[in-house]
């Protein structure tokens, strides 16, 4: 399997969000971490924002040319 974890910042890696339900989540999670991303679960039924922040990355990184080396990161403090 491809690593993604060379996306990072000094701050660790990339986040991947996802939706999906409650009792998959630990696996989603396993399988975002061993492609070297971190996981950030948006609960249940939560699919559109997933899609939406999908539809922010390709607004970025095809059709402003930024590249498909664009990766979005939640910050917490």
């Amino acid at each position: 399997m491809r690593s993604l974890g060379r996306v990072s910042s000094a701050d660790g890696p990339a986040d991947m969000f996802s939706s999906g339900p409650e009792a998959d989540r630990s696996l989603a999670e396993s399988v975002i971490q061993g492609v070297g991303l971190r996981p950030i679960y948006l609960g249940e039924d939560q699919e559109a924002l997933v899609d939406a922040l999908f539809q922010i990355w390709i607004a970025l990184a095809l059709k402003q040319g930024r590249g498909r080396r664009l990766a979005l990161r939640l910050i917490e403090h």
